[in-house]
């Protein structure tokens, strides 16, 4: 729609204000700030038979709800658009309202009631404007109601936007040259376009936000180059079109944002917390080492990664370790909810701990003199200094200074240190409360006198306190069960020793973790004590897995022998695999466990067992050393099922002071047993401290028996009977009441390998080496292919 020359400088700061066609008025309810900033009608001109839309944006509140009417004035009929209020919407983002009938030649008025969300007005402001709808005229008009031709909606700072017109621009005959006018939805602000009508349209953003793109069009046989031509300063145009898009900030990597040290100064023998939040992330988890100066040995004081926590609130990290004489650092890594990376970012904060010095020293790691941690808005907050301080002598006085950790902004105390602090918050969120203290002997008030600008303490102490709504009940939502993102199998091993729930972005990770599930769930249950489940997890990865000696012997491992993906889905491991996967078992299972990674084992070559706990005291188990080489099947050995430290230290050697000490020899029943066999409570046996005879057993080693004075290998057993190769009379194959009673002859043969399936009997042939299977009487004796 054209526009002529007088007072259009007027009319160009309308337009730029409100896209409209025609006049418009405001009409108070009130004198109130909240009204509309933007009207953005989608193009122009409106032609007969179109359908329009417009944008709406609004000033005054954060948050807004619109009602919009249509008055078709030729027919005097009026329309709602918006079937009643909108829902609450942010009144910086365009909202767009699309009439569903199209438009008719004539005039109307477009209604927009605006209001805060939680208005009870009628409405806080009106405002009208008028349209107008004109015929298709091809020789001297425009029509301009096509996609802006744009290649996309969202862009990054600093990344070109370019347009290339309209697409299917019509009517009055081309070429057709454009400008580019910019509306910053936020600031109510316009980029305006003093360049001439040109083909290729360019503008970079350079900050974040949305933004109506509003593209002028002009067509080469325009009357109105001659108006321009007079009068330079004249902006007209033939049409418009609008283009909303977002622009999004630079992709920032998450950064750690404030690492809080729980108190100052850190004295030898104390321990300390660690309060931890970061930004360009919402959800983030950490993972943190304590790095000794002194002994230049590191410790993971989170086990592994923490589970996903809110990026602006603060983590607490509290290791159960006391802090010695020395320089510290704290190294925190820190990744993003979806991240695949094993970090994103890591931050170092330096510590340093020293000696106890009550003359020149305050002592502050007792608790805040605060009420509670959690207040409301409006709600003095009073901080009556530290509990029990002590050390270089008092009296003490403080200052507050207040840590928002949404915002990441600082409330400065400048006021004089004194006995109590008090603080007023004004708006709900997380803050840390950083109380400075100062002893009346303190030297420090000297060098403040000299210098003023000095900002001096003798320690501190920071507190975390929630503040929330004034009008809050009160009624704190349960928290979910922690949860952490997995990428790879050591952080599933740490995460299910810290007992989250997990989040698995990897393949392989995630069938390991779906297999051991089962497989605890089948093998243990809740009425089962800690040994039978360890007895239970012990017997199924050896029956399991074979040892992967030909890859080890030919150096062809591959990393799946290192993970408990070779031990439970390939079935081949080394003792990376066996060790870490008893610990993954065992800790689904309930029972805490560690892996124990040694440089050496008997002093020749690198390997890993498990430190067990069982019934409060800590064992070795070596499942590796407990499975034969080569692999022998069901064959399960005990030589190595929880050991203490004397014994197992024979052949293994580990860095004791790393780990928890094991005295108990409790079980040295088991660790003498050959070819074992579990069946619910009991243990069947070849006895080697009774010349290999037969024997059963309970598991808790209180009651032992002999079955038979036989010398006994291979065991097997059923609901009723065991079977066995009786080596005091050639080997052959017997069988025996579990009860000792009807020991029975089943062959003549040298029977090794023995297994029971279903009705029969499997066992190999000792001269032949062939496999034979045999009916439970010792009938239909039949090879096996």
């Amino acid at each position: 729609m054209r526009k002529t020359g007088k007072g259009f400088k007027v009319l160009l700061l309308i337009f730029l204000t409100i896209i409209l066609c025609g006049n418009f008025k405001y009409v108070m309810a009130v004198e109130n700030a909240v009204k509309i900033a933007f009207v953005g009608v989608d193009h122009s001109p409106l032609i007969a038979g179109d359908s329009e839309s417009f944008y709406l944006t609004a000033m005054g509140a954060k948050r807004v709800k619109y009602r919009v009417f249509l008055i078709d004035a030729n027919m005097n009929k009026k329309i709602e658009i918006t079937s009643g209020y909108t829902e609450s919407l942010d009144a910086s983002k365009p909202y767009m309202v699309t009439p569903s009938e199209k438009f008719k030649l004539g005039k109307y008025k477009l209604i927009i009631w605006v209001k805060e969300e939680k208005s009870v007005k009628n409405y806080d402001s009106e405002y009208i404007a008028s349209l107008n709808c004109v015929n298709r005229d091809d020789n001297n008009r425009v029509y301009s109601a096509g996609d802006v031709d744009i290649s996309k909606d969202v862009y990054t700072v600093g990344e070109k936007v370019t347009i290339n017109g309209i697409k299917n621009i019509s009517g009055m005959k081309g070429p057709y040259t454009y400008k580019l006018h910019v509306y910053d939805t936020e600031t109510n602000e316009w980029i305006l376009d003093n360049k001439g009508f040109r083909n290729n349209l360019e503008w970079v953003p350079t900050k974040p936000g949305t933004y109506v793109l509003v593209v002028w069009d002009m067509s080469y046989n325009s009357t109105l180059w001659k108006t321009m031509i007079k009068s330079p300063e004249s902006k007209l145009y033939e049409g418009w079109k609008l283009k909303v898009i977002t622009v999004k900030d630079t992709e920032k990597s998450v950064q750690v944002s404030f690492v809080g040290v729980g108190h100052s100064p850190l004295v030898a023998g104390e321990k300390e917390k660690f309060y931890i939040t970061s930004k360009y992330a919402k959800k983030v988890q950490y993972r943190a080492w304590i790095y000794s100066d002194n002994t230049k040995t590191s410790e993971d004081i989170t086990n592994g990664y923490t589970p996903l926590v809110d990026a602006d609130k603060p983590y607490e990290i509290s290791p159960d370790k006391k802090f010695w004489v020395g320089k510290y650092r704290l190294v925190v890594r820190v990744r993003e909810e979806k991240s695949l990376k094993e970090y994103d970012n890591y931050y170092v904060s330096y510590l340093n701990c020293v000696e106890k010095n009550d003359s020149n020293r305050v002592y502050t790691i007792n608790d805040m003199d605060i009420e509670k941690s959690t207040f409301k808005v409006g709600e003095k907050v009073t901080v009556g200094g530290i509990k029990d301080i002590s050390g270089m002598a008092g009296p003490y006085t403080y200052k507050l200074h207040i840590l928002n950790t949404t915002t990441g902004k600082w409330t400065l105390d400048s006021k004089e240190y004194r006995g109590k602090t008090e603080w007023i918050p004004t708006e709900p969120g997380t803050y840390v409360l950083d109380l400075w203290t100062m002893s009346s002997n303190s030297t420090l008030w000297q060098v403040m006198k000299s210098d003023p600008s000095r900002k001096l303490y003798e320690g501190w102490k920071l507190k975390v306190i929630k503040v929330v709504p004034e009008n809050d009940d009160g009624n704190e939502v349960e928290p979910a069960r922690p949860y952490t993102v997995v990428n790879e199998f050591k952080e599933l091993y740490a995460a299910i020793e810290n007992k989250y729930d997990v989040i698995i972005n990897d393949a392989k990770v995630a069938a390991v973790y779906d297999k051991a599930k089962d497989i605890v769930n089948n093998i243990t249950n809740n009425n089962m004590s800690d040994l039978e489940k360890e007895l239970a997890i012990h017997q199924y990865v050896v029956k399991n897995t074979a040892y992967d000696y030909e890859n080890y012997k030919n150096g062809t491992l591959t990393k799946d022998s290192y993970t408990a993906y070779g031990t439970l889905i390939i079935g081949k491991a080394v003792c990376q695999g066996y060790a870490d996967t008893m610990k993954l078992l065992l800790n689904l299972a309930g029972i805490e466990a560690k892996v124990l990674e040694v440089d050496a084992y008997a002093k020749k070559e690198p390997h890993a067992w498990n430190l067990v706990k069982i019934d409060g005291e800590y064992y070795h188990l070596d499942a590796t050393l407990d499975d034969p080489v080569p692999d022998e099947g069901d064959k399960v050995a005990y030589t190595y099922f929880n050991l203490s430290d004397e014994k197992i230290s024979k052949d293994h050697e580990w860095v004791r002071k790393n780990y928890p000490i094991s005295v108990n020899e409790k079980f040295q029943y088991l660790q003498s047993m050959k070819h074992a066999v579990i069946d619910g409570t009991w243990i069947y046996f070849t006895n080697p401290l009774n010349e290999d005879k037969l024997y059963k057993m309970s598991l808790d080693g209180k009651i032992q028996a002999k079955l038979v004075d036989s010398v006994s290998w291979f065991e097997a057993v059923d609901e009723q009977w065991i079977y066995y190769s009786n080596y005091s009379n050639g080997g052959f194959l017997y069988k025996i009441r579990k009860d000792a009673l009807g020991n029975t002859k089943l062959n003549n043969e040298w029977t090794v390998d023995i297994e029971v399936q279903g009705d029969w009997i499997l066992y190999k042939n000792g001269k032949d080496n062939k496999n034979y299977k045999i009916r439970k009487d010792g009938s239909e004796r039949q090879l096996v292919n």
